[in-house]
């Protein structure tokens, strides 16, 4: 999945206890991400996931890299108040635009945003002690719901059905025999052979007493 982080009051906030950072690059930095961080991106990435920054800051993209980049995370997406602007969004946040699935925020406002405009939020608030698990149980949820969801929608489309056939075969050297391209069956269910013959008279349709 893609998955999105909002920065302020989910990431960032001088009220989180901070994630460690290489030392030398404190002095460049003006802002610490939450504990916890570091953890979660990687969890996620290992499972697959690409982790994206939505934020309606003015931040630019080249600040916001340079401050995952001291962690040691690479973001695969950024998105800033600028690059949101350039898309016609119907509310403030719009994941759906950069084909982003799900996007973690604090803001319950964002939280009904998604309910309204189709997109799937997660929300965590700034005192949750457990929120890199509670945003991993959440998406595993997210993950089964939606594999039971496609297993729901899988249709039965046919059968086919197998029997012994005395040694006679209906469609051999069957002249006029309409078949599908692709999968070789029959498309015509009244088609029957005018040069069948039967070789054998067997019936083998019995109870078998056991």
């Amino acid at each position: 999945m893609e998955i999105a982080f909002d920065l302020d009051g989910t990431l960032i906030s001088s009220n989180f206890p901070e994630e460690k950072c290489f030392w030398f690059r404190r002095f460049f930095l003006k802002e610490t991400l939450r504990r916890g961080t570091k953890r979660l991106f990687r969890k996620l990435e290992n499972h697959g996931h690409k982790i994206w920054i939505y934020t309606t800051s003015c931040r630019s993209e080249a600040y916001i890299s340079r401050l995952f980049r001291a962690y040691g995370l690479r973001p695969h997406g950024i998105v800033n108040q600028d690059r949101h602007n350039q898309v016609k969004a119907p509310c403030s946040k719009y994941p759906p635009a950069f084909g982003i699935d799900v996007l973690i925020d604090d803001s319950p406002g964002v939280e009904q945003e998604g309910r309204t405009h189709g997109f799937k939020t997660i929300l965590i608030l700034c005192d949750n002690r457990n929120w890199v698990n509670d945003i991993l149980n959440v998406l595993k949820k997210m993950e089964l719901t939606e594999k039971a969801q496609q297993l729901a929608g899988t249709a039965l489309v046919g059968y086919v059905l197998y029997g012994q056939d005395n040694g006679s075969h209906m469609y051999y050297n069957a002249n006029g025999l309409k078949v599908c391209s692709k999968c070789g069956y029959r498309v015509d269910p009244e088609y029957v052979n005018p040069e069948l013959r039967i070789d054998k008279r067997n019936d083998n349709l019995h109870e078998e007493k056991r």
